[in-house]
């Protein structure tokens, strides 16, 4: 029974010996795979090392072309941005003046008057305040503003005719490229001054007056256009010259477009105006 029990445990001693040989084998043929996979060989080296090096020089390509068309693409947008809220701006001027100059004729035509011209300059000066804070709008001398740019504004008494036809009664300008008494400078329209985009026609299609114009027979219309007006005859405060509307307005890339003579940003609103208006010019 004793030599039996020896051998069994030699055998057992042998079995647990393989076991042990056998994981130690396993083992390591783990671990040389893993080194094998995890530290590649030199050519293997040189091939992640040439990929990395032409992925970063691709990078830095990409770069060196998106950078500075991402730059030209966010300069484009804030200057859309810019433009439109110049387009916005003197949109409001146009429909304050509307509004109070419909108010006033109200009040005129129960004082039994009419709409005079200094009505009109001073329902501008309030209205424009939107876009020249404080005394900005007014010229320091001949040709100079404060912001290089300035004000003009220009209305419209329109009589509608038979046949579907319209006329030009009166109209006027106003703006303040001089220093007056009352700031403002005025005229008297007869013909087109290539200056307005509202045309003047005598009996002809309302359209050709202004493509949005519809006049009946027998009424009238009102058409005041507002605008910002530059040219290279304007300057700074203290004389000093700009070369470019693009430089005027703070704009980067985009040239604002040029409406007619020295004429931005307009902005046309047409209404039926109340009975303190007249068909004569008014004074």
């Amino acid at each position: 029974m004793t030599g039996g029990g020896k051998d069994l445990k030699n055998q057992s001693k042998s079995i647990c010996y393989l076991r042990k040989i056998f994981s130690f084998v396993k083992f390591y043929i783990k671990k040389i795979l893993a080194e094998k996979t995890s530290i590649p060989s030199d050519r293997r080296i040189k091939k992640i090392l040439d990929a990395t090096s032409r992925c970063r020089g691709a990078i830095l390509i990409e770069f060196a072309v998106c950078m500075p068309i991402l730059i030209i693409l966010l300069f484009y947008i804030h200057d859309l941005v810019k433009i439109k809220r110049y387009y916005s701006q003197t949109e409001f001027v146009a429909q304050q003046m509307t509004n109070i100059l419909q108010n006033l004729a109200k009040q005129r035509a129960a004082e039994g008057e009419t709409i005079s011209l200094p009505d009109i300059k001073w329902a501008a000066s309030l209205a424009y305040l939107s876009v020249y804070p404080g005394t900005t709008l007014y010229c320091v001398a001949n040709n100079r503003h404060t912001l290089f740019h300035g004000p003009r504004t220009y209305v419209y008494y329109v009589k509608g005719l038979a046949e579907g036809k319209a006329s030009c009664v009166w109209g006027l300008w106003i703006n303040t490229a001089t220093p007056r008494r009352q700031r403002w400078n005025d005229g008297t329209l007869s013909k087109n001054s290539g200056r307005s985009t509202i045309e003047w026609g005598t009996n002809v299609d309302p359209s050709s007056i202004y493509p949005t114009l519809k006049v009946e027979e027998g009424k009238s219309k009102i058409i005041i256009e507002t605008q910002i007006t530059w040219d290279l005859d304007e300057k700074g405060p203290n004389g000093e010259s700009a070369n470019s509307a693009r430089e005027v307005f703070g704009l980067r890339l985009v040239n604002p477009r040029l409406h007619a003579i020295a004429a931005y940003f307009p902005s046309v609103v047409i209404f039926t105006p109340n009975n303190g208006f007249s068909e004569t010019r008014p004074k």
